[in-house]
């Protein structure tokens, strides 16, 4: 088994290298054959030269692409790249890597997408609580619109085995959690939430506010619902 694991990354100098030394540290416990690949979204501080020095992949999108596209570029890189089991995971360092190796487990156990949940056992977030009660909320939206109940639908602690990663093309130019979930379900893969606990980030570049955030993640959410519902009319 030839495990990836992919890092998006834009700016994040401060962080990138405590993040790839902290997850080899706890991938040379295992006895899996890891790779580490960063997806570099033409940052313009010193994180593609750091990034080039500590991953063993690193891949750099043409022109800035937002965080969508750049996920949709690094599963291409890593199914390119003949990954067996793809852990996707923040490169702000916010979920601790321990938690790594359980994410592959779960994909050699059958499950074809695992998202580690801040909220399945109780709220682990580690950002603001008004952060929190969105997730939560959306969660649940996501949980009625699919029929399928998620906890932590925003997640970006998640892993896909390669049959999952082919199949899923993220057609949002928002975000891909929501779309992956929700295309995840609607092709009737086996999904599973493992507890993860959250640390305290730097602030969110996906959102100016909260508003800011809300309404682009309705409207993301709605496109891909009327997307799926199309589909099946169809």
């Amino acid at each position: 088994m030839k495990v990836i694991i992919t890092i998006p990354a834009y700016n994040e100098e401060d962080d990138i290298e405590k993040t790839i030394t902290d997850i080899r540290q706890v991938m040379d416990k295992t006895t899996y054959t890891y790779f580490i690949l960063v997806q570099d979204d033409c940052s313009t501080d010193k994180t593609l030269s750091i990034a080039k020095k500590s991953a063993d992949f690193v891949d750099t999108n043409k022109q800035r692409q937002g965080l969508a596209i750049t996920f949709q570029n690094e599963i291409d890189h890593c199914v390119a790249l003949q990954g067996d089991i793809i852990v996707h995971a923040d490169g702000d360092g916010q979920y601790l890597p321990q938690y790594i190796p359980p994410l592959i487990e779960k994909i050699e156990q059958g499950y074809d997408l695992v998202i580690g949940s801040r909220f399945l056992d109780g709220i682990n977030y580690g950002n603001s609580p008004l952060k929190a009660i969105g997730n939560i909320l959306f969660s649940a939206l996501i949980s009625l619109i699919s029929g399928k109940k998620t906890t932590d639908v925003t997640s970006g602690l998640r892993a896909m085995d390669r049959k999952t990663a082919i199949s899923i093309k993220i057609r949002s130019k928002f975000t891909y959690t929501y779309d992956q979930y929700l295309q995840a379900v609607e092709k009737k893969l086996k999904i599973v939430e493992i507890p993860v606990k959250g640390r305290k980030t730097r602030k969110s570049r996906l959102m100016k506010n909260v508003f800011d955030y809300t309404w682009k993640a309705l409207w993301d959410i709605l496109v891909n619902f009327r997307r799926s519902k199309n589909k099946k009319g169809s």
